[in-house]
């Protein structure tokens, strides 16, 4: 999706714990455990009036969709 993103030039929006932040430059970071334990969301608006949601939360097990 992130791919996808960038190349065409699609809207979007990105939030860790509801706050919003830049795409990180590396897919890798947006996963990194270090980083932060916390919720993370993708909005994305590939074309009027559509909008696609992914999100989940890190967990010390690992990754989980919600």
């Amino acid at each position: 999706m992130i791919d996808l993103v960038r190349s065409q030039g699609w809207r979007f929006g990105y939030t860790v714990e509801g706050q919003s932040l830049p795409l990180p430059q590396r897919v890798a970071d947006i996963f990194d455990r270090r980083r932060f334990e916390a919720a993370v969301s993708m909005h994305v608006w590939p074309a009027p009036h559509t909008m696609v949601n992914a999100h989940g939360r890190e967990e010390r097990r690992g990754w989980r969709q919600e």
